[in-house]
């Protein structure tokens, strides 16, 4: 029988793609492959969720503003997810591209997300958030947010 749960076996989840905002936070989405989408509600119903997650989607990381609102990022942090890096307005898919490979390259050259390190998603993100603004200072770097629990 199908419980209709979404099991998770990953520790980093990283989504690259288009998000879409709805007013109330649990209908936003992100979509998939052939009309297919990830709402916020399906992210609650992880277990468990990612340790760590990256979503390079617009709004994905935005709410309403009401305190009981839960978006995208908030969603998958209260499912368990220890750090979640996801932006609060629309982002280009340059920006994208450009935070990602920051991301991964890390300061040394090597990966910049340690899943045994707590907080290591927020150091590599401050890291390659500075390294995206020296390159382009208007890259619309600043409204990507570290989320965590």
């Amino acid at each position: 029988m199908n419980t209709g749960r979404i099991v998770v076996l990953a520790a980093v989840f990283h989504y690259a793609g288009h998000g879409r905002f709805e007013s109330a936070g649990l209908a936003s989405t992100l979509e998939l492959a052939e009309g297919g989408r990830l709402s916020a509600g399906d992210f609650l119903a992880l277990a468990p969720a990612p340790r760590k997650v990256v979503l390079s989607g617009c709004d994905a990381a935005r709410t309403n503003g009401e305190s009981d609102d839960l978006g995208l990022a908030q969603a998958l942090v209260a499912a368990g997810a220890e750090e979640v890096l996801a932006p609060v307005h629309a982002i280009s898919d340059v920006l994208a591209e450009k935070l990602a490979a920051a991301l991964y390259a890390g300061a040394a050259g090597d990966a910049a997300c340690d899943l045994d390190a707590s907080g290591s998603l927020a150091t590599a993100a401050r890291i390659a958030l500075l390294e995206v603004r020296k390159a382009d200072p208007s890259a619309g770097w600043e409204v990507f947010r570290v989320l965590a629990r």
